[in-house]
C-alpha cells in the first residue's frame, strides 16, 4: 500500500486500504496526518457497511450505517 506524504511525513491526500483478498476496505482523504471529510469502509465483498465524516481536526463529525 502506498499513501502520499506532505513535507512533514505525514498522510496527505486520498487514501485506499485493501483487504487481503484486494477488494477496498475503505477509503478517504487525510490532510496532514488526520483523516479528514468523508471516508467510506466496505466488507470483505465490497459491500459499503458505513460511512465517517470527519472535521479538519480529525475528529468524527457523523457516521451513517448501511
Amino acid at each position: 500500500m502506498w499513501l502520499p506524504l506532505d513535507s512533514f511525513g505525514q498522510y496527505n491526500g486520498a487514501s485506499i486500504y485493501y483487504y487481503e483478498n484486494g477488494n477496498i476496505e475503505s477509503e478517504g482523504h487525510y490532510e496532514h496526518g488526520l483523516k479528514n471529510g468523508e471516508w467510506r469502509n466496505y466488507n470483505k465483498k465490497e459491500k459499503m457497511i458505513f460511512k465517517s465524516e470527519y472535521n479538519l481536526n480529525g475528529n468524527v463529525t457523523k457516521e451513517v450505517y448501511q
